[in-house]
């Protein structure tokens, strides 16, 4: 349904040619980005900046793949662990080897509860993923 409504003069907007410009009631000019783009297309020194940032993660990665993590943990009996290895424990101990990896790109599909190996994802970047091995050792 289309609705029409008479407008003052003072408040109708122009639309410039270049779509990205409006005059309001003939005075006020009001910048916007038109039509179904919501950000302006990045410019190519922002396209160079992300792919240097993903190298440099890609880089990160490799050198994290070549450590072993390795957590002592108290057990009970039939060897069942007090608590669990949270994302903050292997955070810090990828900080302490150099790393610089918040416990949020950190992620642990289930509780980190019995020895052995398990594997952890990482997301460095949103195009930087990858699987660490945790050890849990007596």
């Amino acid at each position: 349904m289309i609705v029409k409504v008479a407008v003052p003069e003072k408040f109708k907007l122009k639309v410039v040619p270049d779509f990205r410009t409006l005059i309001f009631g003939g005075q006020k000019e009001i910048h916007y980005i038109g039509g179904t783009d919501i950000l302006p297309p990045p410019l190519e020194n922002e396209k160079e900046e992300e792919e240097q940032l993903i190298k440099d993660m890609n880089e990160m990665k490799d050198k994290i793949l070549k450590e072993r993590f390795i957590f002592k943990v108290k057990t009970g009996t039939m060897d069942k662990v007090f608590g669990n290895v949270s994302s903050k424990q292997i955070s810090d101990d990828l900080k302490k080897k150099g790393y610089n990896v918040d416990k949020k790109q950190i992620k642990i599909e289930y509780p980190l509860d019995t020895l052995g190996d398990h594997m952890v994802e990482i997301e460095l970047h949103k195009k930087v993923k990858f699987k660490i091995r945790v050890t849990l050792a007596k």
